[in-house]
């Protein structure tokens, strides 16, 4: 009879993060202590949390007060996860804990860490934390600049010339901030290299880019599922006995998630593999903005890939005008692609029949010209099959 192995104890520790001090709450011990949120008092709470053995730390995202935190511990060799505090709050209410002071925060954060079975992350290295402070501060810059332009509609001329020297003043260190994260980009080869693999993809620009490497590290490293939901782009179901309701997405990364949404307006237009797939839901009786979401959630998973294998963006209709795109299910539309065809499964290609009867009299390529329009509603290999034998016979005749 074999013996059971059990699991090591999970040692966890709940820090609350507040501007002058951090409250730490041990799990199981029930241990309780305060440092002050300076270098020193860091240096203590590592000293403290390795003495107790700690396996897992974590905080809540409190607006940047446990940046330095969380990377002096990783730094330390601890295993840190920052989580959203909202999920926290929820899980005090459903223990009913209504009191709220900073060692019973630290105390719950620690039970959820526990309960939720975190995992920790590893946190981004201080180069690439420097570069989601460029590009978060880009994001304020011009959401100020926007908001000088809507006042500069409405106001009088009294107040015209003291925004237009906002505005430029705004604007020259929107200059100065893009000048320092392209300086940042070309000093890392491996970003230089990350860029050209997105870009490489039609509708993702230079700009997104920046925010997929500054605000979203993991890309590359999740699967397709992790990935869409860590950014926010899954949908969750809504359903209760026999109501089924609308699936939403929410959460994650809005940062991302909003430069996706630009990018997947783009792709629609001129990347003709996103807009066939956009078509396609459109055509399937799905909403416009439900389609774009499900554009930007296959433009992240195929990036996501892309990033993994370190591979540019290949896309899949590529033949010639009249050649059959499986993965489309549609013709081609194409005019400049000069010969080249996709083949079907079987071997065959619309274009190699297109040849063939271009040979003969004009009414067999009427009949052509028909049977094509016909393929254009083909479903599978049996359709495009059908249309070879038909055009053959016809033909023949």
């Amino acid at each position: 009879m074999e013996n059971d192995v059990q699991s090591p104890m999970q040692r966890i520790a709940g820090i609350d993060v507040s501007k002058d001090k951090l409250d730490v709450a041990l799990r199981p011990s029930g241990d309780l202590f305060v440092v002050a949120r300076s270098d020193a008092g860091v240096e203590e709470l590592v000293v403290r949390l390795q003495a107790a053995g700690a396996t897992l730390v974590v905080m809540e995202a409190t607006g940047g007060y446990e940046k330095m935190v969380a990377a002096a511990l990783s730094a330390a060799g601890l295993p840190v996860a920052v989580v959203n505090p909202a999920r926290v709050r929820e899980f005090a209410k459903a223990l009913g804990k209504r009191a709220k002071t900073d060692p019973i925060d630290a105390a719950v954060i620690a039970h959820f860490g526990d309960a939720a079975a975190i995992v920790p992350r590893q946190m981004p290295d201080e180069t690439t934390a420097a570069l989601a402070d460029l590009v978060q501060r880009r994001r304020q810059i011009i959401a100020m600049i926007v908001a000088e332009r809507q006042r500069e509609k409405r106001a009088n001329k009294a107040l015209l010339a003291s925004i237009r020297r906002l505005v430029t003043a705004l604007q020259k260190e929107l200059d100065d901030v893009d000048t320092q994260i392209d300086e940042a980009l070309r000093a890392s080869p491996a970003w230089c290299e990350t860029v050209e693999i997105l870009t490489s993809m039609k509708g993702v620009g230079e700009k997104t880019a920046r925010v997929l490497i500054a605000e979203l590290p993991e890309l590359g490293k999740l699967d397709r599922r992790a990935i869409a939901a860590l950014v926010g782009v899954a949908p969750f179901t809504r359903q209760s006995g026999q109501w089924k309701g609308k699936s939403f997405i929410g959460g994650g990364r809005v940062a991302v998630r909003t430069a996706l949404f630009m990018a997947a307006l783009v792709a629609k237009q001129h990347n003709a593999d996103m807009k066939a797939f956009f078509d396609r839901l459109v055509g399937a009786g799905k909403s416009k903005m439900t389609a774009i979401i499900a554009v930007a959630r296959k433009m992240l998973v195929t990036l996501n890939a892309m990033v993994r294998d370190g591979s540019p963006w290949k896309g899949t209709i590529v033949g010639p005008c009249g050649a059959w795109c499986p993965r489309a299910r549609a013709i081609c539309a194409c005019t400049t692609c000069a010969g080249r065809s996709r083949a079907l499964s079987g071997g065959t290609t619309l274009h190699g029949v297109g040849k063939l009867l271009g040979h003969l009299s004009a009414q067999t390529t009427a009949i052509y010209a028909h049977l094509t329009q016909d393929a254009k509603a083909a479903e599978s290999q049996a359709a495009a099959d059908r249309f070879f034998s038909t055009a053959r016979r016809r033909t023949a005749g």
